[in-house]
């Protein structure tokens, strides 16, 4: 599951048989530049995942910054993964 076909929501793979994915929200940027740290490339990020996130495709949401679809796709993944992470390390 990607970022478009969950709706706006993050995909999160999850140990419970019953639901294999935890939908949760999309992060504030404030969180999302948590996630990232410091570093040069995050507005794009940000904007070809929240593009992704409001349901367009992975060629329009590289467009802007002439990324192909598979670099979106990896941007997305990695973002998936990390907010994974994040999810499973986050105090209840």
């Amino acid at each position: 599951m990607n970022l478009q076909q969950a709706n706006g929501k993050v995909p999160i793979p999850s140990c419970d048989f019953d639901r294999p994915i935890l939908l949760i929200p999309f992060p504030t940027r404030e969180q999302f530049n948590s996630l990232y740290g410091k570093r040069t490339d995050i507005d794009k990020k940000w904007i070809v995942l929240t593009a992704r996130a409001q349901g367009c495709t992975l060629l329009a949401a590289g467009a802007s910054y002439g990324l192909s679809r598979e670099r979106v796709r990896q941007i997305e993944e990695k973002f998936i993964r990390l907010m994974s992470e994040y999810w499973q390390r986050k105090p209840s």
